[in-house]
């Protein structure tokens, strides 16, 4: 887990911080599992957005609910280390509507 948090608050946090047009909830609950680690609204589309670390995995549950929020036509990420340079430019482009 120390690596997820450390790519949570040196990489994930201050770069969803300087988009203009997105409003990110980190979300830490304990008592409900596998929702998103953020709920993001850009430019009016919601946007779940689950972080692992590398080599992490999706539970069953975590899983489930980003497909859910897909097919409720939102959009689902899975954020790691590897990918995040591409999930920044499709979360920039999002922000700046195109």
């Amino acid at each position: 887990m120390r690596g997820e948090r450390a790519f949570r608050s040196q990489k994930v946090l201050p770069f969803l911080k300087t988009l203009k047009n997105t409003f990110a909830e980190p979300i830490q609950q304990m008592a409900i599992c596998a929702s998103p680690d953020f709920l993001l609204c850009v430019r009016g589309r919601f946007v779940a957005m689950e972080l692992k670390d590398t080599g992490g995995r999706l539970t069953k549950l975590q899983e489930y609910k980003l497909n859910e929020i897909t097919r409720c036509h939102g959009l689902s990420l899975v954020a790691s280390p590897e990918n995040w340079d591409s999930i920044k430019q499709l979360l920039l482009k999002l922000d700046k509507g195109e």
